[in-house]
């Protein structure tokens, strides 16, 4: 938990790296501009000294996109992302995959009026783990 500092997207890239190729990582942020957690991988790569590749499969579901705030419900611990991903679990409204996952959350919160949009992202070397 980071309590004085925010987490860097340079510094998860970072982590991502470290594992081996054929790992798959998956990844539910809750947070406030979390769709952009993976910036680093859409920029204009450095010279390859200068960050190392991810080999493994890394697939993020965000609950809102670049510049968007995630909504917080105050009578729960939860965000609304959350709230909605579990309901949809727990009622298994969704076809099994994260896609599905994550645009059967993504119904209910518009139908519940947030503005948040939530968003999935792949990174890594086989970007269809968003049909798995």
């Amino acid at each position: 938990c980071l309590a004085d500092r925010a987490l860097l997207d340079d510094e998860l890239h970072a982590e991502w790296a470290r594992f081996r190729p054929g790992v798959r990582i998956v990844i539910v942020s809750d947070s406030c501009y979390s769709g952009s957690m993976d910036k680093i991988a859409r920029l204009a790569p450095p010279p390859p000294a200068a960050r190392p590749s991810i080999q493994a499969r890394v697939l993020l579901l965000a609950a809102s996109g670049r510049g968007q705030l995630a909504e917080v419900t105050p009578e729960e611990d939860n965000g609304l992302f959350t709230r909605e991903l579990l309901a949809v679990w727990r009622d298994e409204q969704f076809d099994g995959t994260y896609a599905g996952w994550l645009g059967a959350a993504a119904e209910r919160l518009r139908a519940g009026g947030a503005e948040q949009r939530p968003e999935l992202r792949c990174l890594g070397p086989k970007p269809s783990l968003k049909a798995e």
